[in-house]
């Protein structure tokens, strides 16, 4: 692959094959942010393969490949640094609320593969109030996003956690703030979809004991049931399939 990069391209990364050959050398956060910055995928893949990041910056550059949209980049990090947390370190924000804000489905669906990822973790900053990754996604009008959201984590998704936003005062479900957003398609999905769990809880929640529901005093459910179901998006890319030999799969 390097072979048919432009020739700067690949003077640059045998250069640094060499010095690192010579001189064992390191690199840090800031050489792998260069390479983000650059969106020079050939020089993150060397640098994060001879690098020295202490943990808590692993997380840091994860937000910033996501914040590059380039699909590839993120899953170079997530292959070359292995003490990524994919589900975020805090409250203020995580990796899968930064991709469903900016609307990225491929690092989306990517981080979605992983199965410790918490699909559920609230975000809690001077810009959202308790807001999830499907709530910020419903909010946006990402469309694509909260249908692979629902597929993937079919059973196990929160979709009525009340969320709000600096502009938006009084708490809301992702339907109504979809709905407020003239986002009528993803409202109809979020109903679509609360409609097909209700029914399963009502027809199946006597029988196999593995339902888990709390429906609140108007009908709004909580928890679904734990279903082994999952409905991969056929929109899943060629980089995905590649990468998958090196990533936690569902």
């Amino acid at each position: 692959d390097i072979a048919l990069e432009s020739p700067h391209v690949l003077k640059r990364i045998e250069f640094i094959q060499l010095l690192t050959n010579k001189t064992g050398q390191k690199f840090t956060k800031i050489n792998i942010l260069q390479a983000i910055q650059a969106f020079d995928l050939p020089l993150l893949e060397q640098v994060t393969k001879s690098c020295q990041v202490a943990d808590y910056e692993h997380e840091e550059l994860l937000y910033a490949a996501i914040k590059s949209k380039q699909y590839e980049m993120v899953a170079c990090l997530l292959n070359n640094l292995q003490k990524i947390e994919v589900n975020g370190s805090g409250y203020d924000n995580t990796p899968l609320f930064t991709a469903c804000e900016i609307g990225i489905v491929p690092i989306a669906c990517m981080l979605l593969s992983f199965k410790n990822l918490e699909v559920n973790q609230v975000v809690k900053n001077n810009k959202y109030e308790n807001a999830t990754a499907l709530w910020v996604a419903a909010a946006k009008g990402h469309f694509k996003i909260v249908l692979s959201l629902l597929e993937r984590r079919r059973g196990t998704i929160i979709i009525d956690m009340p969320a709000g936003d600096k502009d938006n005062s009084e708490l809301t479900t992702a339907e109504e703030i979809a709905k407020k957003h003239n986002h009528q398609n993803i409202a109809s999905a979020l109903e679509q979809y609360r409609g097909e769990i209700e029914d399963q809880f009502m027809r199946h929640g006597m029988e196999g004991g593995n339902i888990g529901a709390d429906f609140t005093s108007d009908r709004k459910l909580l928890f679904k049931f734990n279903s082994n179901e999952a409905v991969i998006p056929s929109e899943t890319t060629s980089n995905e399939s590649r990468n998958t030999n090196k990533m936690q799969q569902e």
